[in-house]
């Protein structure tokens, strides 16, 4: 028990590091084969690779077609609770000025933080809408 929490506590740390240092990219990811699906900064994918929450993007990117969407500006929060030893969610999306949108519970999740806030808007090299960490832009 000691090594897994060991593991989830550096596991976290990492994850921070990266959120902490993440300012403009690099390079775009496609993360996706689905047509128009928004490509993913680096900072967007080091943090999937190390919560292991490509599940997460997938989530974003299956409600892009929602007309009740701004292309322009979405607000993408992952909020984390813990209930009877269980770790449950709530994915919604805002419109930048707080309201929600969208919104799905998720009964299981094994994502270490207790939230994150990813942002999609346009600005990818080929015109493409973009998963962006908000200190990313």
């Amino acid at each position: 028990m000691q090594t897994f929490l060991t593991e989830q506590v550096e596991k976290v740390e990492k994850i921070q590091a990266i959120l902490n240092h993440a300012f403009g990219t690099q390079n775009y990811h496609r993360i996706s084969q689905v047509k128009g699906a928004p490509i993913a900064t680096d900072g967007v994918v080091a943090v999937a690779n190390e919560a292991g929450c490509f599940w997460l993007l997938d989530a974003i990117i299956s409600y892009q077609g929602n007309k009740k969407l701004d292309p322009d500006m979405q607000v993408w929060r992952l909020k984390v609770r813990e209930d009877n030893n269980n770790r449950e969610a709530t994915l919604y999306c805002e419109d930048g000025k707080k309201k929600i949108l969208i919104s799905q519970n998720i009964e299981y999740t094994d994502f270490p933080l207790d939230e994150i806030v990813l942002w999609v808007m346009p600005g990818g090299p080929g015109g493409e809408s973009v998963i962006l960490l908000p200190t990313e832009l």
